[in-house]
């Protein structure tokens, strides 16, 4: 029986593939966990916070369980102004860690943000000429302490 061109290579790539133990070499490409650390580091120091949520999200991919890759990736999207998304991951970390006080503190004041935010709005719909009291307060109190004691464990 005579093979064709096509069933004589396809011999001889099963048997490269054989002999070479169907190895594969690493990818020059990939970055180690700690490299990206840094990486991420660098990219919150220099507020190229969509770089730092990219590698976030790809850290947190891989390791799935690291609470403090969440924190650190909720903290980024509060201070993207993205609260909603903040409060989510914040909420998911309470319930796997109460105890954990810089979870708490960072969920109040992405709550505090977010009532700000509705309070806002019910001002604007209001269409008064002085604004709710209990806006005035919400305002003065995140203007005197601007995130006190809360920083991201990156910085």
């Amino acid at each position: 029986m005579k093979l064709t061109i096509f069933s004589q290579t396809s011999i001889y790539l099963v048997i490269a593939l054989y002999i070479s133990g169907c190895a594969t070499t690493l990818n020059p490409l990939e970055v180690s966990p700690s490299q990206q650390r840094q990486t991420l580091q660098v990219a919150m120091q220099q507020g190229d916070y969509y770089q730092a949520e990219a590698l976030l999200l790809k850290l947190i991919k891989s390791h799935p369980t690291d609470h403090l890759l969440r924190l650190e990736l909720a903290y980024l999207y509060f201070r993207l102004g993205d609260w909603t998304q903040s409060r989510w991951y914040l909420e998911q970390l309470v319930t796997e860690q109460p105890e954990s006080i810089h979870v708490w503190e960072l969920l109040a004041l992405v709550n505090l943000r977010l009532a700000t935010q509705a309070y806002v709005e019910v001002d604007v719909l209001r269409e008064q000429e002085t604004s709710l009291p209990i806006l005035e307060w919400l305002m003065e109190i995140q203007s005197r302490d601007r995130h006190a004691g809360v920083s991201s464990s990156s910085e």
